[in-house]
């Protein structure tokens, strides 16, 4: 059995002809039939036309009939039975299906088999016995020898990667760098196989995959250096949060700041709505500049830039010294008192602070297409039970959950929803009839008059 991870359907017909010279070069048999479904990668006119040239018969299966080419839609059900095991079992990410497809496909080819007495496939091709001292666990952690030329007398002689199954080809083991996402062959290894890795921890790079799923890999090695604020460095430290929610907010607008952080990738954050708990924290934010060789040392406590940002303290003349403190450092401009931020509106009095989103409110209605509903006061029918409804008729499970989302961004000053929009965000993967009907009996309900939530300092 062979297999080829494609990294698109449009790469078959090369497949094919890999696999054609292959066999044909290996074996004194031709290829004379093929058996396909018909999917557009099987019927493009250059795979046609290759197969009448070399004389190479078509039976194409019917539409939406696999069992007319059961042999191999039961073999790939075993493939990926296999494959989803391999990665269970060390808990490695899905995105190294890959791997796990390719090593399935060697494991199989070298286990006894019914259909051909109790003998190996890779034996009835060959003519002998597979070797299997090789073989480790797929996923264990493997100690592979550092080969960088001029080693330091204390540098590491190895390195902790995955195992990934053997190189085709070669005498030696396909391996996984976690750390830096790169793939590597090596035949000085030393496995642990009793170990596996701890992705949740030690893998940050999402972006670097196998080879056979990117185009471009990102070196990060020299990406950013983050080193420790010396004694006697000068930091710029926010003023602590006012102790009443009456205090008046300055609101500052940056026109460019990009996010450089201690994470191995620097990157320009979502701004995201904070919970009331953090406006009114304590906050000790240190950020550390310096610039030496060419080299950018920063240290963020959070990773995240914002466009638009909202100081507070407890006087007006904290609040213009941290201005002008950070108006020397960068580029901005004062907008004044706060009154609308991230589509809320704040509406700042002596004693008081409210927050509305009643503009967000009809842009929801207006996208949806109900902007001329009949207002209600009651987001959700009384003694109304959702369930799961598995005879009910499907809806667009798509536009459900754009209402549903847009529904929970509105909860922050409308959280006399949160009971029908939760039990609403239970059912997006199959939405029926029943559940849209509930999120329309919510979208109408926003329509009625502006609905804001207070904080007051009387209370």
């Amino acid at each position: 059995m062979w297999v080829f991870v494609l990294a698109a359907k449009k790469d078959a017909f090369q497949a094919f002809k890999k696999f054609k010279s292959v066999t044909e070069n290996t074996t004194e048999y031709k290829i004379k039939t093929l058996r396909t479904d018909r999917g557009g990668e099987f019927l493009s006119t250059e795979f046609t036309r290759f197969c009448e040239n070399e004389g190479i018969e078509r039976h194409l299966t019917a539409p939406y009939t696999p069992q007319q080419n059961g042999v191999v839609e039961r073999r790939n059900r075993t493939v990926m039975a296999m494959a989803r095991s391999l990665l269970k079992g060390t808990h490695m990410p899905a995105r190294f299906w890959g791997e796990a497809v390719r090593h399935a496909v060697y494991l199989l080819n070298r286990l006894p088999t019914k259909a051909l007495g109790d003998h190996t496939p890779f034996e009835a091709w060959m003519g002998r016995k597979p070797h299997l001292a090789h073989l480790r666990v797929f996923g264990c952690v493997a100690y592979v020898k550092n080969t960088t030329p001029h080693l330091k007398k204390l540098d590491d002689r190895s390195s902790p990667m995955v195992y990934l199954g053997v190189e085709e080809g070669c005498k030696a083991h396909r391996l996984f760098d976690p750390r830096h996402g790169k793939l590597q062959v090596s035949r000085d290894v030393v496995f642990q196989e009793n170990s596996e890795w701890t992705w949740t921890a030690g893998a940050n790079h999402e972006e670097n995959l196998p080879e056979f799923m990117v185009e471009d890999v990102l070196d990060t090695d020299e990406v950013i250096v983050v080193a420790d604020i010396e004694a006697g460095t000068e930091d710029v430290t926010t003023s602590p949060a006012a102790s009443s929610p009456s205090t008046p907010s300055s609101n500052i607008h940056t026109t460019s700041s990009p996010s450089i952080t201690n994470s191995p990738e620097s990157y320009e954050g979502p701004v995201r709505f904070r919970s009331i708990a953090d406006i009114y924290a304590n906050t000790e934010e240190v950020v550390g500049i310096d610039e030496e060789e060419g080299e950018v040392m920063l240290i963020s406590e959070e990773p995240t830039c914002y466009q638009e940002a909202a100081t507070e303290a407890c006087c007006t003349e904290k609040i213009n010294k941290f201005k002008q403190q950070m108006m020397t450092e960068f580029e901005m401009s004062d907008l004044g008192l706060l009154s609308y931020y991230l589509g809320i509106e704040v509406e700042q009095q002596k004693s008081r602070i409210s927050l509305r989103q009643s503009a967000y409110a009809k842009k929801i209605l207006s996208q949806f297409k109900m902007a001329d509903c009949n207002a209600t006061k009651h987001p959700m029918e009384p003694k109304t039970q959702l369930h799961k409804d598995l005879e009910g008729t499907p809806v667009d499970a798509t536009e459900y959950r754009r209402i549903v989302g847009c529904l929970r961004y509105l909860l922050h000053t409308r959280p006399d929803l949160s009971y029908s929009v939760g039990m609403a965000s239970r059912y997006m993967e199959r939405p029926t009839i029943m559940h849209h009907s509930t999120t329309t009996k919510t979208l109408i309900d926003i329509g009625f008059p502006p609905v804001s939530i207070s904080f007051s300092t009387d209370v």
